[in-house]
């Protein structure tokens, strides 16, 4: 993966409040590219036919589609290898944290809330592992 900060990011979890906080501590970090929010992991799904984002900041305790869900659905498309999948959930559970190292794509696994130290680390970071 390259080094590079990331030029598009998708903001997946179902609570309105934290996309909106998210993508205010991204555009407070100076970040320039587009975000996309999705309350509705479907909806995220449904986007990758046509936008392949640089980066996925992925809640795990979703409705219907769960984060574990999504992971599994990009793990079997080769297409989204490249994208890097960070996790950020209320979840402190060790299991957790250790059930997203099967994930190659999940780089990161941070607990909610953010805050703008976070977001500045995962764009200078964004192609370490």
């Amino acid at each position: 993966m390259n080094p590079t900060i990331p030029k598009t990011v998708f903001l997946v979890d179902d609570q309105k409040i934290s996309n909106f906080i998210n993508r205010r501590l991204f555009t407070n970090c100076n970040f320039s590219g587009d975000i996309y929010c999705f309350e509705d992991p479907a909806d995220a799904l449904s986007a990758l036919e046509e936008i392949l984002p640089d980066m996925i900041l992925l809640d795990l305790n979703m409705p219907k589609i769960n984060g574990w869900d999504f992971l599994e659905i990009l793990s079997n498309n080769k297409k989204f290898n490249t994208i890097r999948i960070v996790v950020a959930t209320s979840s402190t559970s060790p299991i957790d944290k250790n059930s997203a190292k099967r994930f190659p794509q999940v780089k990161d696994y941070l607990i909610k809330p953010l805050n703008g130290s976070m977001i500045n680390k995962l764009l200078h970071n964004a192609g370490s592992n």
